[in-house]
C-alpha cells in the first residue's frame, strides 16, 4: 500500500470519526435551546399535538378544538401554579421545623437545595 493511499484511508478514518461525534453531539447541544423555551408554550404545543395524534381531526374540527384545547392548558397553568405555590410553602414550613435540629453547614445546605428546587419550578 502505498503512503498516499495509507495517508487517504486515515482521513476517511479520521473524517468518519468526527462525523459520529458531531453526530451525537449536536442534537443534545441544540435540545438546550429548545428546553429553554417557556414550559407553559410547550405544554399547550404538546397537548394540542398529542390532542390532534390521538383523534386526527380534519380541518374544521381542528378549527373547533383548537380553543377548547388552550383553554384547558390554561386551566392546567393555574392549577400546576397554585400546586407549586403550596409546595413552596410546605417546604418552608419544614425548613423552619429543621432549624433547631440541624447545624450551620446543614441548613446552608438544605437552604441551596431548596432555593435549587424554587427555581427549578418557578418556570414550570
Amino acid at each position: 500500500m502505498t503512503p498516499g493511499r495509507k495517508k487517504a484511508i486515515l482521513y476517511l478514518i479520521l473524517t468518519l470519526i468526527l462525523g459520529i461525534l458531531l453526530g451525537s453531539l449536536v442534537p443534545g447541544f441544540f435540545g438546550r435551546f429548545r428546553k429553554s423555551d417557556r414550559a407553559h408554550d410547550r405544554r399547550r404545543g404538546g397537548l394540542t399535538h398529542l390532542i390532534y395524534r390521538v383523534v386526527r381531526p380534519d380541518s374544521s374540527q381542528a378549527a373547533k378544538i383548537k380553543p377548547m384545547i388552550d383553554q384547558t392548558s390554561g386551566r392546567i397553568d393555574e392549577l400546576q401554579n397554585g400546586c407549586n405555590h403550596e409546595v413552596n410553602n410546605l417546604m418552608d414550613s419544614l425548613r423552619i421545623q429543621l432549624q433547631p435540629i440541624l447545624s450551620a453547614e446543614q441548613l446552608t445546605k438544605l437552604e441551596g437545595f431548596l432555593n435549587k428546587g424554587k427555581e427549578h419550578w418557578k418556570g414550570r
